[in-house]
């Protein structure tokens, strides 16, 4: 790992209800040396770019102070970003987000909890995106067998492509935002006040329990359990 401190800069921002963030002191890059991953965590407020590239690459940049905290190591197949814990337990972490720059072969899946954010430039092949919080997952182009979304809390997780196989599960006030991703078969369920949009050229498995929402589009052919003041939307 190296640092390189850049210049000064001045970051303010926090509004998820925890410690106001401290002014940010020296901008600085950390690069790291793991590699031979295919799934990626972040845990936090922190802001991650997953880009496929030929070579593993991971590297940091923001706030000297909140990189001195970033954790970041391999599990197995698994990259996990995280932060070490502040000095004062009682007052949290208060430096402000950094962003995370990944470059990988390829990614099958991805875990956010919290309310960072991910962001996927495309993925090929069978994937699995699990967010737990109030951030967000979007995914640019996701093309492959099976893909399974899961959102529990207040977040969104976006994606477009075109994938066999679409299984998606809402728990909370999120939401599962997809009319561009395009499905040959679904299985949806939405538990609270959430809602799915996806769009699905076939069969269709849905449950709804709660007053969330689900939106399949068209061509979809539902099956539906609900129960609650829900809304299903299948079929012309």
């Amino acid at each position: 790992m190296r640092i390189v401190i850049l210049a000064a800069i001045a970051l303010t921002g926090c509004n998820d209800g925890s410690p106001p963030a401290e002014p940010a002191g020296r901008a600085a890059v950390r690069d790291f040396a793991e590699r031979d991953f295919t799934a990626v965590e972040l845990d936090g407020l922190d802001r991650l770019g997953i880009r496929t590239g030929a070579t593993f690459a991971v590297r940091a940049q923001g706030d000297a102070t909140a990189l001195e905290r970033l954790d970041v190591r391999r599990d197995g197949d698994t990259l996990h970003i995280g932060r070490k814990p502040a000095k004062w337990r009682w007052t949290g972490d208060r430096t402000p987000a950094i962003r995370i720059e990944v470059t990988m072969p390829s990614i099958r899946a991805a875990t956010l909890r919290g309310s960072g954010d991910i962001g996927i430039d495309r993925v090929q092949g069978d994937f699995t995106a699990a967010l737990d919080g109030s951030g967000n997952i979007i995914i640019g182009q996701l093309r492959g067998r099976q893909a399974r979304l899961n959102l529990g809390g207040s977040g969104t997780i976006a994606a477009a492509g075109a994938v066999e196989a679409l299984a998606l599960s809402v728990g909370g006030s999120g939401r599962i935002d997809a009319p561009q991703l395009r499905a040959g078969s679904a299985d949806v369920s939405v538990a609270g006040s959430g809602d799915a949009v996806a769009d699905v050229n076939g069969a269709a498995r849905v449950t709804l329990a709660g007053s969330g929402s689900v939106t399949l589009g068209r061509n979809a052919r539902c099956t539906v359990a609900k129960t609650g003041s829900g809304d299903v939307h299948c079929g012309g």
